[in-house]
């Protein structure tokens, strides 16, 4: 059997291996040693690009945004023709918002609930305030540009996703979707995996599941215009 990949629409590159958040599902910004991906460390990949026919490339991390020159990186994949879309928990996208406007393709922002559910998850006071601050920011320059949402359920926020859905609302996001926590993989700079113990933590238990069912039958009943409008990306069979 030839187990040979021919085609690779979606690429997912780490631009920088750090984090400024410091989330409790995951432990990438335990991470010390800084190391980044340069345009001349991508230049001997091109080639490969365009015989798999990449379309898409999605900017992931760690942070991109701590990247030192996330402009560049971006340049030399639209160049190709690709789409570049960039994830960010958005901590310095005010800042940065200039640099995002004239070098990404569209967005997708971490939002973990309202406000303060927002802010524990995340680990940072006023995460949500600097991430609404970054938004407005990149409005004012491309008013038309994508930016999505996207939640990532857990012990903290099971509770929360219609007002989760309101809060996206309230920060002029084009969508949100929901997914699932991992607490049994090694990714998020996990090698050795999380103890048992850990992962209760941030998984559900058993009632905690009953009552997140309970949530989505009510997301799907009050919310109804937005999952058919496609705002809240999952349709009610995928929730």
């Amino acid at each position: 059997m030839n187990h040979r990949i021919t085609s690779l629409p979606i690429l997912v590159i780490f631009p920088h291996n750090r984090c400024n958040c410091r989330c409790v599902m995951c432990d990438i910004w335990r991470i010390r040693q800084v190391r980044e991906i340069t345009p001349r460390d991508l230049e001997p990949h091109l080639t490969s690009l365009r015989e798999l026919n990449v379309k898409w490339i999605v900017f992931s991390g760690g942070e991109p945004l701590m990247h030192s020159d996330i402009s560049s990186l971006s340049r030399v994949c639209r160049a190709e023709g690709v789409r570049v879309t960039l994830l960010t928990a958005g901590l310095t996208l005010e800042k940065r918002a200039d640099i995002v406007a004239a070098s990404i393709d569209d967005l997708i922002v971490s939002i973990d609930g309202p406000p303060d559910i927002h802010n524990k998850i995340r680990g940072v006071p006023g995460a949500y305030r600097r991430l609404q601050r970054g938004i407005e920011a990149l409005r004012q320059l491309r008013a038309e540009m994508p930016i999505h949402g996207r939640c990532t359920i857990q012990k903290g926020n099971f509770g929360e996703l219609r007002n989760t859905v309101h809060a996206a609302r309230a920060l002029n996001l084009n969508s949100i979707s929901f997914l699932a926590v991992d607490t049994t993989s090694n990714a998020f700079n996990r090698p050795g995996g999380w103890s048992p113990g850990h992962q209760a933590t941030v998984a559900l238990n058993t009632a905690e599941v009953a009552a997140l069912e309970s949530e989505i039958e009510a997301l799907i009943s009050e919310y109804e215009n937005e999952i058919e409008s496609g705002f809240v990306v999952e349709n009610a069979e995928k929730l």
